[in-house]
């Protein structure tokens, strides 16, 4: 299999990394990760006017643009390899959901991996 590897996948791959090298020591044996990434809205998604900051009752509630999360999954897991964790075979159980940023939350992944002992 050959991945195609832009620049927006290095970029994210070592900023996922960067952050990650800050955390804990690197967990040897079986991981459980849990993923969640959350994307900006579109401005189409919002009335417009006095009604900018309210959400059209036609907004998506789930989000199922691109891109894939079986994709956006394996770039966390391959950026947090030998950083978190030794190699990703290590991850033995797994969580991973898009949603739409909600007021008040920052668009990104938010990344929790725990050691299963």
């Amino acid at each position: 299999m050959v991945e195609s590897a832009g620049e927006a996948l290095k970029d994210w791959r070592a900023a996922v990394s960067y952050a990650a090298a800050k955390q804990d020591a690197l967990i040897d044996g079986p991981v459980r990760v849990s993923l969640t990434f959350r994307f900006a809205r579109p401005k189409s998604h919002f009335g417009t006017g006095g009604n900018v900051e309210t959400l059209k009752t036609s907004a998506p509630e789930f989000h199922i643009q691109r891109p894939d999360i079986d994709k956006l999954t394996r770039a966390v897991l391959d950026a947090l390899t030998n950083i978190t964790f030794g190699d990703d075979r290590c991850v033995v159980a797994q969580s991973a959901r898009k949603e739409w940023a909600g007021k008040g939350f920052r668009s990104g992944c938010f990344i929790e991996v725990e050691p299963i002992i």
